[in-house]
């Protein structure tokens, strides 16, 4: 079957107003941002790995078009498919957008409620620098690499730090800023990549009691990736992502409250063999969860869905594309509905 064109969009309003870097695997400010990450990232590892795509601020007529939610309505404009254009959303963190034929998710949790919804991995941190073999059996710092929106309030501010000082430990929070319209924060080597002073990492977005259900379907398993591949420990948050991951207690640690966060830190700091086991287990999971894995994710959702969709949709009749169109819509609404009533 012959290859459509393929190209990643990005709306001219986010189009990057600094240096784009050639390579992925860079640790670039701009990949902090879900739009960059999503588009540009993913061009650049595919394109590397030999897939004739583009990028481009112009919306094509035709080919396999893939956009980042955020680019699908931009102060009133919305994108649609064409007779000959499939269009593809990045769900992202954002959701699902009704007109696109297909939807890419960063949960498999996603793809379980909705029709033509494909989980892929979202990427590791580019150009991770891991912790350093120096700090041997030292246990003292702690460190949240993230958002700060996305972190437990609990764990904001200096109670939280003060608190754990009063107990032995460093707070490190590694809180990345990135402004798509301005160039001054397009640098290389952001925090989110320096993972060399960091003993452990903590990450929780609330705490939960263990009774309900995994949260957060529409979140990626970033934080247990990036500390496998970083080697320490993770202790994380009540998510359905990081619980599609789990396959030993060695995994991470899951905590529900403060107290158990605490608990979970002193035990680790107590049991060094524990940690060198945490860090030994992580690791044998990376080849599962590279980049080079992602890319054959892709290569293959390509292959497999994308192209022998995009021939069928333009052979598809007029009037047959505005009624599955109209038919998505409604469908797509009562999924919606569904979903809540099953996880509340």
């Amino acid at each position: 079957m012959t290859l459509a064109p393929i190209s990643f969009y990005i709306h001219p309003k986010f189009w990057p107003q600094g240096e784009i870097p050639a390579s992925p695997d860079v640790a670039w400010s701009g990949f902090n941002f879900g739009v960059y990450c999503w588009t540009i990232q993913t061009a650049l590892r595919l394109q590397q790995a030999g897939l004739d795509c583009r990028l481009t601020s112009e919306l094509p007529g035709e080919g396999i078009v893939l956009a980042h939610r955020e680019c699908m309505t931009v102060e009133g404009e919305r994108i649609r498919p064409g007779p000959q254009r499939l269009l593809i959303n990045f769900a992202a963190d954002l959701g699902l957008y009704t007109p696109a034929n297909l939807q890419v998710v960063q949960n498999p949790a996603q793809a379980r409620f909705f029709r033509h919804c494909y989980w892929i991995r979202h990427w590791p941190e580019p150009g991770l620098i891991p912790r350093a073999e120096a700090r041997g059996d030292r246990f003292e710092n702690v460190a949240y690499v993230g958002n700060e929106k996305s972190l437990a309030p609990e764990l904001r501010g200096p109670e939280w730090a003060a608190r754990l000082a009063g107990i032995g430990f460093r707070w490190i929070p590694k809180i990345g800023e990135f402004q798509y319209n301005d160039p001054s924060t397009y640098r290389i080597g952001g925090v989110w990549s320096d993972f060399s002073d960091i003993d452990v990492v903590c990450a929780v977005r609330r705490f939960l009691p263990r009774s309900a259900r995994a949260a957060f379907d529409h979140k990626p398993p970033s934080k247990l990736i990036n500390a496998w591949i970083a080697g320490v420990p993770a202790i994380l948050g009540h998510e359905s992502a990081f619980r599609a991951l789990r396959r030993d207690a060695l995994d991470y640690i899951e905590v529900c409250s403060v107290d158990e966060l605490l608990q979970a830190l002193l035990e680790l700091r107590s049991r060094p063999e524990l940690r060198a086991a945490m860090r030994d287990h992580g690791r044998a999971r990376v080849p599962e969860v590279s980049a080079a894995d992602t890319v054959r994710q892709w290569l293959q959702f390509i292959e497999e869905v994308a192209v022998p969709a995009y021939h069928k949709w333009i052979r598809v009749p007029g009037w047959l594309r505005r009624t599955t169109a109209a038919r998505n819509e409604v469908l797509y609404q009562a999924l919606r509905v569904r979903r809540k009533l099953l996880v509340g």
